[in-house]
């Protein structure tokens, strides 16, 4: 993003939640150019119909690449990892305003500048990894950026340390981390940042989600 002196900010997302029937906003609808983008975007409830909106359930993933148009709807939880960047680009904000009355700011020109046009890719499919312990490991995604993995059914699954990058281990459910001669309690949702070159784990949980930055 020349205007912000970066690269943009590329993202994923872990449903673990969703009512029947919830959607998100995922790209742009086929066939749309930025012509008719733009125009839309100046009338504002206008580019509701050129969004493309994808229904979503528990366990879904998608892969946000850095200029990919992109909402939460109503009634899904999800879990979040994004390139680290501290730019947001916002040409739209379904007609919210503050306490005060206000709208937030939109960033019509910078987002239509960086916008990809067509479909993004298809949500991802997971694949099996080998783990010492009970439990399942799977890798849910692999970008240039980052990794996710899920840990599951866990009973002494190991997490073995990696000198080479730091990482970010969520429990989706209580569950109990054992290092050296010590323990850790984790309730549902809490987040622990592991170290580079730190210990080797065993989890004890139902379900882990588990994210790093991708080594090069």
């Amino acid at each position: 993003m020349k205007n912000e002196n970066k690269l943009g900010k590329t993202e994923a997302w872990v449903v673990l939640d969703a009512k029947p029937d919830a959607r998100l906003v995922y790209g742009i609808k086929d066939g749309v150019d930025s012509a008719a983008l733009s125009e839309a975007a100046e009338k504002g409830r206008a580019l509701e119909d050129l969004l493309r909106y994808v229904d979503v359930k528990k366990g879904d993933v998608l892969h946000i690449p850095a200029g990919t148009v992109h909402a939460i709807g109503e009634g899904i939880v999800l879990y979040e990892i994004q390139q680290s960047s501290d730019v947001t680009y916002r040409f739209y904000d379904w007609e919210r305003r503050d306490e005060h009355g206000n709208k937030r700011t939109l960033h019509t020109k910078q987002a239509l500048d960086v916008t990809k046009l067509g479909p993004p890719p298809e949500k991802a499919v997971s694949s099996t990894l080998p783990l010492e312990g009970t439990g399942r490991l799977e890798q849910l995604l692999s970008t240039p950026y980052f990794t996710i993995l899920r840990y599951t059914n866990c009973e002494n699954a190991l997490l073995s340390a990696d000198r080479r990058r730091f990482g970010m281990l969520t429990a989706l459910s209580p569950a109990r981390l054992y290092y050296t001669d010590r323990s850790l309690q984790l309730a549902a949702g809490q987040t622990v940042l592991l170290p580079a070159n730190g210990e080797d784990l065993r989890l004890w949980g139902d379900e882990f989600l588990f994210s790093c930055p991708t080594v090069k």
